[in-house]
């Protein structure tokens, strides 16, 4: 605005320039009040979808502390029907699996389990699904395959977890020295609390007559010219 014009002048510089442009500052009043509102409408209804999902996943929790799978499957199929952008619905299978588990019925896990592990949003709850599915199938006399879904994890940091899961099943499949190298591997992880130390410990010492033989060799090795 020029400063040598007369207030005068200047005032009606600036009514001319509402006059031309006003219109858009109030449509943008009016864009910016309702974009706020429409964001806080959206977050009301986030937090109001999160309260109602967590309270059908309670009751699915209930349903299975009370044995009555039947109602337990409705309040799952009701979470994924209506609060599907929640993750209470993979929760909810992970109860029932382990609910599946727990009362013996190993082949009725592994449905649940499979279904988080392939479609989960959540990459934490996928990789946690994997890891109890290859569990389940070890205990279905399925080793190989149970290590076949380790090997497809790819790194992450529940590497510990599974190269301990890993050392389980080569137990089972005899081989100790495979065992105690994954044991060794989790047990390396710099991962804060991903696994049980204690536990860990316990297990590489159980395979000390695998570790001795394997020290000597590498001290052979190493010393040889």
């Amino acid at each position: 605005m020029d400063v040598y014009k007369s207030e005068k002048e200047q005032w009606e510089d600036v009514k001319r320039w509402f006059r031309e442009n006003g219109a858009w500052i109030v449509a943008g009043v009016v864009l910016g009040a309702g974009g706020l509102y429409g964001y806080r409408y959206w977050q009301a209804r986030e937090d109001s979808q999160s309260i109602e999902a967590h309270v059908h996943y309670g009751n699915v929790l209930n349903a299975l502390y009370a044995g009555k799978k039947d109602e337990a499957l409705k309040e799952i199929a009701l979470l994924d029907d209506e609060y599907g952008r929640t993750p209470y619905a993979d929760q909810a299978r992970l109860r029932l699996a382990a609910w599946f588990v727990d009362s013996g019925k190993l082949s009725d896990a592994v449905a649940p389990l499979t279904r988080i592990m392939d479609e989960s949003r959540d990459d934490g709850l996928r990789l946690v699904a994997r890891l109890r599915l290859a569990r389940v199938l070890a205990e279905q006399g399925k080793p190989d395959e149970a290590l076949r879904l380790i090997d497809g994890a790819g790194p992450s940091a529940f590497d510990p977890r599974f190269e301990e899961t890993r050392g389980d099943i080569l137990i089972v499949k005899g081989d100790r020295a495979g065992a105690l190298a994954a044991y060794e591997r989790a047990a390396a992880s710099t991962v804060p609390a991903i696994v049980n130390d204690e536990l860990l410990k316990l297990k590489i010492a159980d395979l000390a007559d695998v570790a001795k033989p394997a020290a000597a060799a590498n001290v052979a090795k190493e010393s040889s010219p």
